[in-house]
């Protein structure tokens, strides 16, 4: 049996727009006292930026749901739940946009 130790290298990147209003300071402390400690909504885009590495734009993702997401040419992203019935305007996280810049196609691999 061969054992393969690798490396896999990408960049992904998005511009997150977080709406002040629904993200405001009583927001974060609530979301903080539930989760991590956060201060500003940068420190939301941090985050949200880390969990869509790891877990994907279509996923749900703990602490804010589906997030409303938009491929670089403008189209969104179609989100579906069980059945897969397309998410309504209601189901995606309130006040967070995030558009896709480049995701998943250019890997490095290294031994």
């Amino acid at each position: 049996m061969h054992t393969f130790n690798l490396n896999v290298i990408r960049t992904d990147s998005y511009k997150i727009e977080i709406d002040e209003q629904i993200w405001n300071e009583q927001a974060l402390k609530d979301w903080g006292s539930v989760f991590h400690r956060v201060d500003t909504v940068a420190d939301i885009a941090k985050h949200l930026a880390i969990c869509l590495i790891r877990q994907g734009y279509e996923s749900f993702i703990e602490g804010y749901g589906y997030i409303r997401t938009f491929y670089h040419n403008g189209t969104q992203y179609t989100a579906y739940k069980e059945g897969f019935k397309p998410l309504t305007d209601d189901e995606y996280c309130k006040g967070i946009r995030v558009t896709l810049g480049c995701y998943d196609d250019d890997y490095d691999v290294e031994f």
